[in-house]
């Protein structure tokens, strides 16, 4: 089949085997509509990074302190973490960092400028994330389909919440909707094309140091699903894939043997990390069945209810139209829709084999869903359509039943227990009841506005709408969450009396405390810091002013529970100056007791 030219002025557009014809003029309004989410998007997620939300999570500490000194030291291979060699995280992370501390300019040693340095990357993945799933839902699904699941994905709680957190996690969400986008085109295309390779392969490889091997089990599922769904042998697709997997090869190869140039034990301290991660014994906690579950549907709020009535609808009543239809245009779109659900079905319970149970391993499944849901949606807009008018009663019941609960919510929040009950009371406090009973009022016009569209067939009207209400509560959450932040992380309010306090030359040791990782310690201290264990291993006899003085630090109650001679000050954070082996924890002596 061959495709025909769609000619716009002096542009010509070939468009791809498969999927409709699009102009130059159709192609560039995806393109804004794609960058004004990306620009909503980044301002959402980056907000706490403007206003100065220090880092808090040890996670994010230690990407910090491991970038500074990458910086510091000039070595940009070998990650480390208070001068200890840190190979149990993937690299490009503190590459991002490094890069966009070098952008920021000024001092890199500086908390400040490595905290901005943290976060925005994030924020500038989970952005791009959104404009990736635009660009590839347009060309795909169509217009609606695209711009619907830039908006799902884009003020989802649980993206927003780790974009807006220095994790690696937004970034392997970046690179995962690289892989999966295009690995479906390389799947559901009648004739692919090389760049679909080069994309697969560059996502592929860039995850890999993301995450280690966590995107290419994401990736074999839904493609090994797909060979034994269609049950035929496409040469020209298997060679592609192939070349894919090259690529990635190619691209996280060179660090793996400049690591192992400088780190001769690397590769074995790698695969350690990763046979321990996946072993069971390692984590002592029980796993639920509803634990993926409920994060899930919370994760996805505020589009929880509405995606609940939703795919029901499509499933049952629309669904059988759109398998009726000849193959065309739409045939690429229901095959990658269902590439995106098996991407993301199998994605979810391959995690409930998982040893260990974690919110934020759903995040890469996210943007294929959300490519999913904005199809779906954009297959219900037929006005006065039976599935659409039942989307619609339902918004109205909801709507009716959330407007009475925040309503009551004064008379009823005293009966709550536990998390809602909280939830209820900072609601209150918030709002207070009058201006409570205006946004019980206001959700309960919203959601009859919402449903009168879905009766017209104008979903896009009711999925902006939405969008702009939550959107604008997430923004105004990030704004008092950053100055809560800012007034309550001990260690960054701390650090200069710390740092004044401590010698330059002096071993500094974590007190037998938790509330404090070592990570969090060298990010603020910016300094080695010793465990308590290491205290009894040093050698001691070395007297006089040229002694190296010791440290203890942690807060005040740790420290009290060591029964040192000394009582230790009076701040929540306290430094305590071990000068004698007399002054060293009781156990600590035996042990170097026994040693001697």
């Amino acid at each position: 089949m061959v495709a025909e030219q769609a000619e716009v002025g002096t542009w010509r557009v070939t468009p791809v085997v498969g999927l409709p014809s699009r102009s130059a003029a159709e192609l560039r309004t995806d393109f804004l509509l794609a960058s004004t989410l990306f620009a909503a998007a980044f301002l959402l997620y980056a907000i706490p990074a403007i206003l100065g939300r220090p880092l808090y999570e040890p996670s994010e500490c230690g990407i910090g302190a491991v970038a500074r000194e990458m910086i510091v030291n000039k070595n940009y291979v070998v990650p480390k973490l208070g001068n200890e060699i840190r190979l149990s995280k993937a690299p490009l992370p503190y590459w991002l960092v490094t890069a966009t501390a070098a952008i920021i300019g000024g001092d890199a040693t500086s908390d400040t400028v490595m905290a901005r340095a943290v976060e925005i990357p994030a924020a500038f993945m989970g952005a791009a994330t959104v404009f990736l799933v635009v660009m590839f839902g347009c060309a795909v699904f169509g217009r609606v389909a695209g711009v619907s699941a830039g908006l799902i994905l884009g003020v989802t709680g649980m993206v927003t919440e780790f974009s807006r957190v220095g994790y690696t996690d937004a970034t392997l969400m970046f690179f995962c909707t690289g892989m999966f986008c295009s690995a479906a085109w390389i799947v559901c295309t009648p004739r692919p094309g090389a760049f679909a390779a080069l994309g697969l392969g560059l996502s592929l490889g860039l995850g890999y140091l993301s995450k280690w091997y966590l995107p290419l089990v994401l990736l074999a599922a839904p493609v090994l699903a797909e060979i034994l769904i269609r049950r035929r042998f496409n040469p020209r697709k298997v060679v592609l894939m192939a070349v894919g997997l090259v690529v990635a090869a190619t691209v996280a190869a060179p660090w793996l043997i400049l690591v192992k140039q400088q780190v001769p034990s690397a590769w074995q301290d790698i695969y350690g990390t990763i046979a321990t991660s996946i072993k069971p014994e390692r984590y002592n906690q029980n796993g639920s069945w509803l634990y993926y579950i409920y994060k899930l549907a919370a994760g996805l709020l505020p589009w929880t209810p509405l995606l609940l009535a939703v795919w029901p609808r499509y499933l049952l009543k629309r669904r059988k139209e759109d398998l009726g239809d000849a193959p065309g245009p739409l045939l690429m779109g229901r095959e990658s829709l269902r590439f995106f659900m098996l991407a993301a079905g199998l994605g979810l319970i391959g995690f409930y084999f998982w040893p260990q149970q974690q919110d934020f391993y759903l995040l890469p499944l996210f943007p294929p869903f959300a490519l999913a849901s904005g199809y779906v949606f954009s297959r219900l807009r037929v006005p006065g359509g039976e599935a659409e008018e039942d989307v619609a009663f339902y918004l109205i019941g909801l709507g009716i039943v959330g407007g009475i609960a925040i309503l009551t919510l004064p008379f009823t929040a005293p009966l709550l227990k536990g998390s809602s009950f909280n939830g209820a009371q900072q609601a209150l406090a918030l709002f207070g009841p009058l201006l409570l009973g205006a946004v019980g009022v206001g959700f309960i016009l919203v959601h009859f506005f919402c449903a009168r569209q879905w009766v017209e067939g104008k979903q896009i009207k009711a999925t902006l709408v939405l969008a702009t209400l939550a959107y604008a509560a997430l923004m105004i959450w990030g704004v008092m969450w950053s100055a809560k932040k800012r007034d309550s992380v001990a260690l960054y309010v701390a650090a200069p009396r710390l740092k004044a306090e401590l010698k330059t030359e002096s071993k500094v040791y974590s007190g037998a405390s938790s509330e404090f990782s070592n990570a969090e310690l060298v990010y603020y201290l910016q300094r080695p810091i010793y465990t308590l264990e290491q205290l009894a291993n040093e050698p001691v006899g070395i007297t006089g002013d040229e002694a190296p003085q010791r440290w203890l630090l942690g807060s005040r109650e740790s420290i009290k529970k060591l029964n040192l001679k000394q009582d230790p000050p009076s701040d929540s954070i306290a430094v305590q100056k071990l000068s004698k082996i007399e002054d060293w924890p009781k156990w600590a002596q035996d042990q170097l007791k026994e040693k001697k």
